[in-house]
């Protein structure tokens, strides 16, 4: 009986996982799409109306992004302390952390060998890497400081939202301006450019019979 409840419940966590981030993917457009129509005036509204709308997306919208970002850092912090620990240990710790942190981040792959600071099989050039399969130190320590920044640009904006909700011409809207196009392109690029690696590693690696 246990374990057939154990298996119901690991589905039902499975399904969450995959129907929870397209629901929120779907909001996230209907409500930019909202907001962009009320703003260049397609929704014949009042003055008042049009302000409240726009104001009851945008305070929809960050909160979807401050739910996302609450919810992926401490995650993301885990895998900067095995990194550390990674970069420290050796031998079969080595290969713990490095697979801890390939199981997080597909198109990943750090080496489980015992590396000096100077080892070039981490500092190789993108062609070296490839034949390697192996990516460097540099371009991991930089994805994983892009998937951080992405949340902590989001903390700065979900103050300024909730701290003035319904006061707009009060609330600092520079700040809004500036962290909300950071933490974007944080979030594009640090996601992005892992798959990149493992596409590009995939197609430099021949195929063995």
């Amino acid at each position: 009986m246990e374990s057939n409840e154990n298996d119901s419940t690991g589905k039902v966590l499975r399904l969450l996982k995959i129907w929870i981030p397209i629901i929120l993917v779907i909001v996230i457009i209907i409500s930019g799409a909202c907001i962009f129509m009320l703003m260049v005036n397609w929704i014949p509204l009042s003055a008042t109306d049009r302000e409240y709308w726009i104001e009851f997306n945008s305070q929809l919208l960050n909160g979807i992004f401050t739910f996302t970002a609450i919810t992926t850092q401490p995650l993301r912090f885990r895998m900067a302390i095995w990194t550390y620990k990674w970069r420290h240990s050796s031998g079969e710790s080595k290969i713990e952390y490095s697979s801890l942190i390939e199981k997080a981040v597909p198109g990943i792959k750090l080496s489980s060998n015992a590396v000096e600071p100077g080892d070039e099989r981490l500092a190789s050039t993108d062609k070296e890497t490839n034949h390697l399969g192996v990516t460097p130190r540099w371009k991991w320590y930089l994805i994983l400081t892009l998937l951080n920044m992405q949340c902590i640009f989001q903390y700065p904006v979900t103050v300024a939202m909730w701290g003035w909700i319904g006061r707009t011409k009060e609330r600092p809207n520079i700040l809004v301006g500036i962290c909300v196009p950071l933490s974007f392109l944080s979030m594009c690029v640090g996601s992005v450019w892992p798959l990149l690696l493992m596409r590009n590693h995939n197609m430099q690696v021949p195929l063995t019979k």
